[in-house]
């Protein structure tokens, strides 16, 4: 019987004064047990993995120390994608990693801090069979890396590795437990740019035929996720922390 006729029923059975009361009881009890269907649940969507870097009003300085009034402000975001095993990241005791990303002018700023159980900086000469940072930064889009998007650092050692013409500039500081790298941007980027990018970890735990990719994005590996250069992050130079008594300027 339709909802309707059940209401219409009830009401000609009764007195006005008791259909309106008879009627809500009957839509409320029908509204109760009638079946319904259930909204399908959304997809989940793909996971895209963007890095916000803000720009700063005042750079940091390249020194491998962390305590700029820019780093403060910044968004960390964790090394958490394990691409030998193509799986999440689950062995924080071996190696533990963030990074950060701000921008100033035309320059990209990229800070590291790290936890790595078996450390040996620098022991080698081949950069591939030691602990190292790899940086990815696609300017020409194509998604993927190239030996032009690629920056290779290895741990403790100043020195970048590219074939990109792009100034760099990296230093380690805390025992090789924070690192920070800066690029010139081929021109000075708006709000809204984006680029793409991939910073990767490559742990050697004391022999260079063993070692383990840890990365951000759960992208293939070859493939890149973004950078995205937003708004400012206003900061201000008189609240710069001091550590291990060290005390920099902010020029």
């Amino acid at each position: 019987m339709e909802l309707w006729s059940i209401c219409s029923e009830y009401y000609s059975v009764t007195k006005r004064g008791k259909g309106l009361l008879y009627l809500t009881t009957t839509l409320l009890i029908l509204l109760v047990v009638e079946p319904t269907f259930s909204a399908p649940t959304p997809q989940k969507e793909e996971k895209g993995f963007i890095y916000k870097a803000e720009r700063v009003s005042i750079a940091p300085v390249v020194d491998g120390y962390l305590d700029d009034p820019a780093w403060k402000k910044a968004k960390p975001e964790k090394l958490q994608w394990n691409f030998s095993k193509k799986q999440p990241w689950n062995q924080p005791v071996d190696f533990d990693g963030l990074f950060a990303s701000v921008w100033h002018s035309d320059l990209l700023y990229i800070a590291v801090k790290l936890e790595d159980n078996y450390l040996l900086p620098n022991k080698k000469k081949d950069v591939f069979k030691q602990d190292h940072l790899e940086i990815h930064l696609d300017f020409n889009k194509e998604e993927k890396k190239s030996d032009q998007s690629q920056y290779l650092i290895a741990t403790g050692n100043q020195q970048v590795q590219q074939k990109s013409p792009l100034e760099t500039l990296a230093a380690w500081g805390n025992n090789y437990k924070s690192f920070e790298f800066r690029l010139s941007l081929p021109s000075k980027p708006s709000v809204g740019d984006e680029t793409y990018f991939g910073i990767f970890y490559h742990d050697f735990d004391g022999n260079d035929k063993f070692h383990q990719t840890v990365g951000w994005s759960e992208t293939s590996t070859d493939r890149l996720a973004k950078l995205a250069f937003t708004k400012t992050i206003t900061v201000d130079a008189n609240q710069k922390a001091v550590q291990w008594g060290r005390i920099k300027s902010l020029y």
